[in-house]
């Protein structure tokens, strides 16, 4: 059976049909008119969580939840556009550039092994990074929007835990060898998945005065290692390492070392626990994988792809192709999110990208290290460890090159939280400034300059 999230748009649209019918269609047109009005009422806090639920979803190897997944997951982020079309804010260098390499994949798709497939994954891209980067930018306009945005991550991380629940009793009960979330589900996009959400779990659990968060996280930081553990995948246990890395740093000596005792703890406890459920069936396939340093033949996969590269450096072969050249080139896959972006859209298309992440993986560090409020501070942690974790992962995978998915929506919204946050951050230096001012000249008995007006929507 073709995976569904394979499929192209007609694919998914008959899927939708066989699985729902036109009842199905009924509801969904309900669901997409409430959605529309709740959107134009009350903003973007809604599409938002059916955006993250809908990526809790993706693994799940079911054709009516992963075609129903896909059409919340579009229909959000055409609410997201919305909103953004409503109040638009550019958050930089992350809308520029990735738009402008959305328009080198239009442009190079004539070329294209599968024109069709081209363009749709370039409308994608373009509706995801449009949704992403304006649309979240317009809802981050306070630090309560930017802490109710990880609220929200941790609620679709519980959905994610609910989810693999199913197969993972499957798992315990024997029935499946590696557990991966199912049994027809490709584990590094299972795994990914829960990449996503873990970071928020910890963010969760260090929430002084909020018992009821702190218990939640500390549930996920239990029960998604253990799931990302069994699902023997070394990618998705060293990205998880790095994108919580800096938010175990957080907040001073004592606090880091309690935050590192509760990982310790969850650890030992995710390994007990592991160990228990195998019971020796898998247990040496687990262990060998994850302690393996043998990067299981990419080498040579790289090599035939930067063939594949250098024989059209400059011109692309429009988004989403790589994968049809691989099978031409006589291979499966280029683990490799740097190499699939330059076969893509060329050196031009790789150069912009590059300059998103690693540019805005720079300024998360530089933020990090010069904001005080503390949801500033978690929102630069948490975007400096999904920059690095990705940065990293897309040496091994091809991860955010594909435009649905969660690395690329991941990309996306690090950047923006790192744009939103800064100019929050810039806004109260200037009214910090201000109010020094006032206090300098009411003791010179002077007459200040006036502050700025603050009330005008700041350019993004």
């Amino acid at each position: 059976m073709t995976p569904q999230y394979s499929l192209d748009v007609a694919g998914r649209l008959q899927a939708f049909l066989d699985a729902f019918g036109p009842v199905g269609v009924a509801v969904l047109t309900l669901m997409v008119a409430a959605c529309v009005i709740y959107q134009l009422l009350r903003g973007s806090g809604l599409s938002l969580l059916l955006l993250l639920v809908s990526y809790s979803f993706v693994f799940v190897d079911v054709n009516a939840v992963n075609t129903g997944a896909f059409f919340v997951r579009t229909l959000s982020l055409g609410l997201l556009v919305l909103g953004a079309c409503r109040s638009l804010v550019i958050p930089g260098w992350a809308f520029y550039g990735m738009v402008g390499y959305v328009l080198l994949g239009v442009i190079f798709s004539a070329r294209a092994p599968d024109i069709s497939w081209a363009l749709q994954s370039a409308g994608l891209l373009a509706v995801t990074i449009v949704a992403l980067t304006a649309g979240l930018g317009q809802y981050l306009a306070s630090y309560a929007k930017v802490e109710t945005l990880f609220r929200l991550f941790v609620i679709a991380g519980v959905v994610w835990t609910l989810a693999s629940i199913p197969a993972l009793l499957d798992f315990i009960a024997g029935r499946t060898l590696r557990f991966a979330g199912g049994t027809g589900v490709l584990a590094t996009n299972y795994a990914g998945s829960g990449v996503m959400f873990l970071p928020f779990m910890l963010w969760a659990t260090v929430q002084r005065g909020h018992v009821f968060w702190r218990v939640v996280g500390i549930g996920g930081l239990l029960i998604i290692p253990l799931c990302l553990f069994l699902s023997g995948t070394r990618t998705a246990l060293v990205a998880s390492t790095l994108a919580c890395a800096p938010l175990v740093l957080r907040g001073g000596v004592s606090r880091t070392a309690r935050a590192w005792i509760l990982l310790a703890v969850l650890a030992v406890s995710a390994v007990f626990l592991a160990r228990h459920l195998l019971q020796g069936r898998g247990l040496g396939f687990l262990t060998d994988r994850l302690t393996s340093t043998s990067l299981s033949g990419r080498e040579a996969l790289w090599s035939k792809a930067f063939g594949v590269c250098k024989e059209s450096p400059l011109v692309g072969r429009g988004i989403g192709s790589q994968s049809a050249l691989a099978k031409e080139a006589g291979f499966g896959n280029f683990h490799n999110a740097y190499l699939s972006i330059w076969c893509n859209t060329g050196i031009l298309g790789l150069m912009l990208v590059m300059s998103v992440l690693f540019g805005y993986l720079w300024r998360a560090f530089a933020l990090m290290r010069r904001v005080r409020h503390p949801v500033a501070m978690d929102a630069a942690r948490v975007s400096l460890g999904f920059l690095v974790a990705l940065c990293a992962l897309g040496i091994v995978e091809s991860s955010f090159a594909s435009p649905s998915n969660s690395s690329i929506a991941i990309l996306l919204i690090g950047a923006t939280l790192v744009n939103r946050v800064g100019k929050l951050t810039e806004q109260d230096e200037a009214d910090h400034a201000a109010w020094l001012a006032v206090v300098r000249s009411s003791q010179t008995g002077s007459s200040p300059s006036p502050a700025p007006d603050r009330s005008a929507p700041q350019p993004g």
